[in-house]
């Protein structure tokens, strides 16, 4: 269930952003996922492939909503709020309320 969840946001985000991701980028995330890790910064070259996925802390991975100031994104903090540089493109957090329900449909299944 959860990875179903996952697939499908690693989905979206590829589709919305019109990045390619590989089988072992996917595999890694979920691989994180398992471990406890929500949130990921991507790192992608020039043809839009991502090539690293760098874990986050998921509490300090926070967006701007006050303005679209990055070709009409809104930025995207690592450090908690102190510095905004960050694109929607290579941030990827997950819904951790959604995991947590999934999780629990597991154990009452």
């Amino acid at each position: 269930m959860i990875e179903d969840f996952v697939n499908d946001v690693i989905n979206k985000h590829i589709v919305r952003y019109n990045l390619l991701f590989g089988f072992v980028i996917s595999s890694e995330i979920r691989k994180y996922v398992k471990e406890g890790v929500y949130a990921f910064q991507l790192i992608y070259n020039e043809n839009q492939q991502v090539i690293l996925v760098k874990p986050l802390d998921w509490v300090k991975v926070i967006q701007n909503s006050l303005s679209d100031a990055h070709y009409g994104q809104k930025l995207w903090s690592y450090d908690g709020g102190e510095k905004f540089q960050y694109s929607s493109i290579e941030t990827l957090k997950l819904d951790i309320q959604k995991i947590r329900e999934l999780k629990l449909d597991k154990i009452l299944a």
